[in-house]
């Protein structure tokens, strides 16, 4: 699980999985070095086995969520290239009609062409 929020310590004992946390404030855009970071454990996760999955949590704040997928989207775009094998076309316009609305101003200089 991938927490985009606020820390859960007093969650972790509940949980049954591994919890990265990557928080920032709340409506506020994160440093590019916290996106990079986010985006490279991202796809380690994902690479280890095709069973993985990954949970991105932001209590409160879709923004965050939204931001984090959008710069994922970015990632595998520009690493992966030719070589990706997942929908990006479908991703990303999945992303356009359902969760761009969620960024903030600050956040979209991120992850929105110009």
């Amino acid at each position: 699980m991938f927490n985009l929020g606020e820390s859960i310590e007093n969650l972790r004992p509940a949980l049954e999985c591994e919890v990265c946390e990557l928080g920032w404030p709340e409506r506020h855009a994160p440093s590019l070095k916290k996106l990079c970071r986010l985006c490279k454990a991202l796809d380690s996760w994902l690479q280890a086995s095709v069973l993985n999955v990954a949970v991105i949590y932001s209590k409160r704040d879709l923004s965050r969520a939204s931001l984090a997928i959008a710069a994922f989207l970015q990632y595998l775009n520009i690493c992966l290239g030719e070589e990706c094998t997942f929908d990006l076309e479908s991703m990303q316009s999945y992303f356009h009609f359902n969760l761009e609305q969620y960024l903030q101003p600050s956040q979209k200089r991120f992850v929105l062409p110009v």
